[in-house]
């Protein structure tokens, strides 16, 4: 996670997957929130600090997207509570020096 203090003080954060491939020098952090509410609170308030940290190590400026989560094959998913609709999903790609994105 790549800011976790920050996040899971944030209203509706409920978790972050960040994915690398060294080889293309690209990370994509994948977020989810209780609500795309939440998600966007976020982006609105507390992602411009993140970006200030983040253009020190990133070259241009990462893309955010908003999904839903269709399906997970974890049976116990802490990510969905029952009678939940399926929650929303951030995500982030961060272009790392160097790379080809």
């Amino acid at each position: 996670m790549l800011f976790p203090p920050m996040l899971r003080k944030q209203k509706g954060f409920r978790d972050e997957i960040t994915l690398v491939a060294p080889e293309r020098n690209e990370v994509v952090a994948i977020s989810f929130w209780d609500r795309k509410e939440d998600a966007e609170s976020y982006n609105r308030e507390k992602y411009p600090e993140i970006l200030k940290t983040l253009s020190k190590v990133v070259e241009g400026t990462p893309r955010v997207e908003l999904f839903e989560v269709a399906n997970s094959l974890r049976t116990r998913s802490p990510l969905k509570r029952p009678n939940q609709r399926d929650l929303p999903v951030q995500g982030e790609a961060y272009p790392l020096p160097g790379s080809q994105c």
